[in-house]
């Protein structure tokens, strides 16, 4: 085919999908790759292309069936996401009000930041994996009062808890 076909391809994703084409042709391969290519108007678009070759008879490839499938949607969503990870991530490491992010389904901390870990007197890796009850931070009855109220309003808003600490002081 010669490389005539690769001149719509991002600079950066050229020799890759000259790899990966080369691959599938040597090897009688399927190929598949993410890229971004040249639209007429000079912009550039993700695209997922994946081929899977022909075989005749002989194993000889005849032709190529091939998909070209826009992404470009898709990956802005993941660099957007990337982002609001990171933004989420660092404010809430830094945060001077004690936080965790608490699986709902079994009630284990997934997280726990800095303030909440000195607040409670417990290393990260104490808490991560672990209940509130596990950790002894209020009873099981406490903790079912707390939900009950969750559920009614809908949240947390304007309620005071009291909660224990590590050594089992109330914070």
């Amino acid at each position: 085919y010669g490389h005539g076909w690769n001149k719509p391809f991002h600079p950066d994703d050229k020799q890759r999908a000259w790899d990966a084409w080369q691959n599938a042709v040597t090897n009688n391969a399927v190929y598949s790759l993410e890229c971004r290519l040249r639209r007429a108007d000079g912009v550039y678009l993700w695209w997922l292309i994946r081929g899977v070759p022909v075989l005749d008879e002989n194993g000889k490839i005849q032709k190529w069936f091939g998909t070209c499938t826009n992404i470009d949607d898709i990956k802005r969503t993941e660099v957007a996401l990337r982002v609001s990870e990171a933004r989420f991530s660092g404010a809430f490491r830094v945060s001077p009000a004690g936080m965790t992010i608490t699986r709902i389904a079994d009630g284990k901390f997934i997280d726990a930041n800095d303030a909440f870990c000195r607040m409670f007197e417990f290393e990260r890796e104490e808490v991560i994996g672990h209940t509130s009850t596990e950790l002894k931070l209020w009873t099981a009855e406490e903790q079912e009062k707390l939900i009950r109220m969750h559920l009614a309003a809908g949240g947390l808003r304007g309620c005071e808890l009291r909660a224990r600490s590590k050594s089992g002081k109330f914070v």
